[in-house]
């Protein structure tokens, strides 16, 4: 039930053009190529070979909300950089993490890759239909393009690039590949697959609250993100200490309010129609008690207001810092002119107040990770290869934006990150025992624009 109002709320958002609704929402696709489960092919029950590359807390746990997703998930292959990530994650595989949905998976292993080829000997060697990608988001963009020319269908996390310049060749490149070879791809916006979130939003279409005047978008923590495992090499300039501590480093995670805060400026951009802002300003800093290098360059706290033009803004906070507050599971709200919604994570009840006054019934029952996962199984035994990835990067762009003009404390123009040369990914081929400088934690005074 809950995956066609899924796919009734995007055909309605996809027709719907008012103000704010400036871009597509999916990419209808036609297949030239025919990889298994590809358009126009009929797959009926055919079982679902998927293989899981990073295998962190987010990655492990995707490997049983696959399960939970499709009753004809299997997971076959697993890929990471480290030897010992894959082990931890097995052992828990062999424990009762799994379940009673163990029996779907079976990765023996010689179907176990490990270290900097990971993925592509994955992709080679470990007969899949799709990938699982749960890397630091860093390496996002040439990963999806390696899983596209490998055949495979891809479900990629949030977010997913650091840079403008990945952010643009995953918009006008990897989308286009897809389309041409009849893949589908998937993001991890889990939000956008709340049952009740979906309906908060159709009325707000529908006019329930007026006219979007402004929106407040939060995402903070009472402590740093910093990787859940220490490196054993202590030395923070080595390449695979960057990688094990991935949060700590902007490069590598495009810091907290790219990597993180993403969920909530995604859900308020939704709420609005998945807008471009015109402009970004924003303040922000680093806590005394993170520590350089050790802890990274990365921000521990961000406030950045957009400017949508028509005298519409949204103000967005993020915070990881210890000692603070951990704010309520409220993501965005959104202020029109004859009502507000407030937008809940966690399945929490969603709220419009005002002249039509409404509240959702609570969605605890719901996992939206396995949501987010069945949107693209059930693309696939249909043979849509279409993607649901284009509001993701339209949020993804707004937030660089935001960070980027909090770190050079300037007010910058949408126009600026459509056109921007920076790029984080490396120059050369990954390489865990080499070092890396770390740069200078940003200032407004010496930072760069590029």
């Amino acid at each position: 039930m809950e995956v066609f109002v899924l796919e009734r709320h995007l055909e309605r958002i996809a027709m719907d053009r008012r103000r704010f609704l400036k871009t597509g929402v999916l990419a209808a696709t036609a297949a030239t190529v025919l990889p298994k489960f590809s358009f126009g092919q009929s797959v009926g029950g055919n079982t679902i070979r998927v293989g899981a590359c990073g295998l962190g807390v987010r990655g492990t746990d995707a490997v049983l909300e696959a399960l939970h997703a499709d009753g004809d998930v299997k997971i076959v292959a697993l890929a990471d950089f480290f030897q010992d990530k894959m082990d931890i994650a097995c052992e828990k595989y062999a424990a009762d993490f799994l379940g009673d949905k163990k029996d779907r998976f079976d990765v023996p292993k010689n179907k176990r890759f490990v270290g900097q080829n990971a993925l592509e000997d994955m992709l080679a060697n470990g007969d899949i239909d799709a990938v699982l990608l749960n890397t630091p988001p860093v390496f996002r963009a040439s990963e999806i393009k390696k899983c596209l020319d490998a055949g495979k269908h891809v479900f990629a996390e949030k977010p997913l690039c650091v840079d403008p310049t990945q952010a643009r060749y995953i918009e006008n490149e990897l989308m286009a590949l897809a389309k041409s070879k009849g893949l589908c791809m998937a993001c991890g916006t889990q939000c956008r697959h709340l049952p009740n979130m979906i309906e908060a939003i159709e009325r707000v279409r529908d006019g329930h609250i007026g006219d979007i005047v402004s929106s407040t978008c939060s995402f903070t923590c009472c402590g740093f993100l910093e990787g859940w495992t220490m490196p054993k090499n202590p030395d923070p300039m080595t390449v695979e200490y960057q990688i094990r501590r991935w949060l700590s480093f902007i490069w590598t995670s495009g810091d907290h309010y790219v990597e993180q805060h993403i969920h909530s400026i995604d859900v308020a951009l939704w709420a609005m129609g998945d807008p471009s802002p015109k402009t970004a300003y924003g303040v922000g800093g680093r806590d005394v008690y993170l520590r350089y290098p050790e802890q990274g360059d990365r921000y521990s706290n961000f406030s950045v207001e957009y400017d949508f033009g028509d005298d519409v803004s949204m103000s967005s906070i993020s915070r990881q810092e210890n000692g603070a507050t951990r704010l309520s599971t409220n993501l965005a709200t959104i202020r029109g002119t004859k009502g507000t919604l407030n937008l809940c994570l966690s399945g929490d009840p969603q709220k419009i107040t005002g002249e039509k006054p409404w509240q959702s019934k609570p969605a605890h029952d719901v996992n939206p990770q396995v949501l987010k996962q069945r949107w693209l199984y059930k693309a696939m035994r249909e043979g849509k290869a279409g993607n649901n990835l284009a509001p993701l990067i339209n949020s993804n762009f707004a937030a660089i934006l935001g960070r980027e003009a909090t770190y050079s404390g300037k007010r910058l123009q949408w126009s600026w990150i459509k056109n921007s040369k920076q790029n984080l990914f490396p120059e050369n081929k990954i390489d865990l025992t080499s070092t890396r400088p770390i740069s200078p934690i940003p200032s407004p005074a010496t930072y760069k624009l590029s």
